[in-house]
């Protein structure tokens, strides 16, 4: 997997030892980047028409500075962190509520996984916890509203765990706890910017390490 945004969980799958893996289907979606063609210079230059309002651009930034990004996108990550720990660890829980943290697309990729492991006869107990955020980009006019805020932080998996049917933990112990992770944030409603919901997270492979 390269470095690139994927609408990917925090890859439970992948913390279980090899003997007690269940191939669980994977969800990755690659970030699309829109191109804008400008076109060239006429003979005879026409009046350019008047300027029209896109659907999804601001008139005004509702960000009033990098900082300000940065802290709604880590209140919307702590937000998301604690209903997805519902969602994978409380059976009863209602796995709708994960839609008012996360984009559609991505909240019918964790549901799905959720009903997975409990299909499977596994648990996820426990919550991670994320620090070390760092903003990597702003774009408040982004196409659809998507990728508006995106950052960098380290994702803890050490206060989780997964335990079969058994009661018996089947995490493999040799994998850091800690991992850097890219997140993604979109309006969750374009039209009316103001409440950031995660869109997309994928581990950050390569150099990047966590403290």
């Amino acid at each position: 997997m390269d470095n690139s945004l994927g609408r990917s969980t925090p890859a439970y799958g992948d913390r279980m030892r090899p003997s007690s893996r269940v191939p669980w289907p994977k969800f990755l979606v690659l970030a699309v980047a829109s191109t804008l063609v400008v076109s060239g210079c006429s003979a005879t230059p026409e009046p350019a028409p008047p300027p029209t309002a896109s659907p999804t651009a601001l008139t005004a930034p509702f960000f009033d500075s990098h900082e300000d990004a940065l802290a709604a996108a880590t209140q919307a990550y702590a937000a998301y962190s604690e209903q997805a720990a519902a969602l994978f660890s409380t059976p009863g829980s209602n796995p709708e509520l994960i839609r008012t943290v996360a984009s559609e697309e991505f909240a019918d990729a964790l549901i799905a996984e959720a009903l997975q492991i409990r299909a499977d006869g596994l648990q996820i107990a426990g919550q991670n916890s994320f620090d070390g955020v760092t903003l990597q980009s702003v774009d408040e006019t982004t196409a659809a509203g998507s990728g508006v805020v995106v950052v960098q932080l380290c994702l803890d998996v050490s206060g989780s765990d997964i335990i079969n049917t058994s009661g018996v933990s089947i995490v493999d112990k040799t994998l850091p706890a800690r991992s850097p992770y890219v997140v993604s944030f979109d309006w969750q409603d374009p039209a009316n910017p103001g409440t950031l919901l995660v869109g997309s997270q994928s581990p950050l492979l390569g150099a990047a390490r966590c403290e």
